[in-house]
């Protein structure tokens, strides 16, 4: 069985061309992304939002000036990934491969509310990319060497954030 990892980009900010969080891999091993779902956890009532583009797509460079997100095992017996890395905040790169397409609300969500707003906190709506459980016939998105995948916004927007999770194995 592979070695299954989690990335978690907490409260990240919306920003025309910023690369929200990605997966960069610049080891020999194959990393498979399983599954990518986002929370709108905005928070700040009265904050007029709007809807953003994101995009999920592949990489074939890494960004500059971002962060390093921490990349937790989800068993404690296996390794640490050696040459894999994840961040947020960088400038987004050249890409290949256009994977989806999402639009968001940036505005907060509302308990009471049955809104856009608040769905996208329900759980069966916040799975944006999901590859490879249940169905052998849906792939994962593999990335080899000196590949990766990104979430990047490209909306001229910096209202409301997201927290993002990546689930990826790695043989």
């Amino acid at each position: 069985m592979a070695n299954t990892y989690i990335v978690h980009a907490n409260n990240i900010t919306y920003g025309n061309g910023k690369q929200m969080a990605c997966i960069w891999n610049t080891s020999a091993s194959v990393v498979s992304v399983r599954r990518i779902a986002i929370y709108n956890n905005q928070i700040n009532a009265g904050v007029t939002g709007v809807v953003a583009e994101l995009r999920l797509r592949r990489i074939t460079a890494v960004g500059v000036n971002g962060t390093f997100l921490t990349i937790n095992k989800t068993l404690s017996t296996i390794p640490t990934p050696t040459n894999i890395s994840a961040m947020t905040a960088s400038t987004t790169v050249t890409s290949t491969d256009v994977f989806e397409r999402i639009y968001w609300s940036t505005d907060e969500g509302t308990p009471t509310e049955y809104n856009l707003d608040t769905f996208e906190n329900y759980m069966n709506y916040t799975t944006i990319f999901e590859g490879g459980y249940g169905d052998t016939n849906v792939e994962p998105i593999v990335c080899r060497t000196n590949q990766g995948v990104e979430l990047s916004c490209i909306t001229n927007t910096t209202v409301g954030s997201l927290d993002i999770f990546i689930e990826f194995t790695v043989v």
